[in-house]
């Protein structure tokens, strides 16, 4: 795995904290990964003159949620399967890049009027756990043990939130009449 963070910082000891950590950000992982998928594509339909239809936002989100679930479950193995706190840090900075891309995606989408409500909502959870995973990356380069085990919990709590958020998009948008297969899932798996 490339470190990107070992030249920046000077080797650390990878403790049990640190092993629990790496276990804590797999299951989260997981659990975001089983709820709601979200990621690239999409390029050519944010350029529309005008919002898509509800059918065509629907196909163009669910492609970006698919492609953000596929990498996303990639980087949470690589969090995983750290075996130092540099390449640990490494993979929660690219899990927050991940997250922030997706981010960005969704911000630069023109949704259908019946969606609006829905998007803003979506916006919303990712920009959450954008933050909790920006904090945890900080808290980790930083080394200090009580300031990881804080930003680790708060990521926990950022992570169901996310769930819940998840869920309840998912039911918003069935409401608003949109199908969105990537969130179907949310109200079947994740974290409790």
């Amino acid at each position: 795995m490339r470190s990107r963070a070992a030249s920046a910082a000077p080797p650390r000891r990878y403790t049990p904290a640190w092993r629990r950590l790496a276990a804590a950000s797999a299951a989260l992982v997981i659990a975001c990964v089983s709820l709601v998928g979200c990621g690239g594509g999409g390029e050519g339909e944010r350029e529309q003159p005008s919002p898509p239809s509800a059918g065509e936002y629907a196909e163009v989100l669910d492609a970006e949620l698919a492609a953000f679930n596929s990498e996303f479950a990639t980087l949470g193995e690589e969090a995983a399967a750290a075996g130092s706190a540099e390449e640990y840090l490494e993979a929660v900075r690219d899990m927050h890049g991940r997250i922030q891309a997706t981010l960005d995606e969704l911000e630069a989408m023109r949704p259908p009027a019946e969606a609006e409500d829905v998007h803003a909502r979506l916006v919303e959870a990712f920009a959450g756990l954008a933050r909790a995973y920006e904090a945890m990356a900080n808290a980790v380069e930083g080394g200090e043990e009580g300031e990881i085990r804080a930003a680790g919990t708060a990521l926990e709590r950022a992570s169901r939130r996310f769930t819940r958020q998840a869920r309840e998009i998912d039911r918003a948008a069935s409401r608003a009449g949109l199908e969105l297969e990537q969130l179907r899932g949310a109200g079947s798996g994740g974290a409790s």
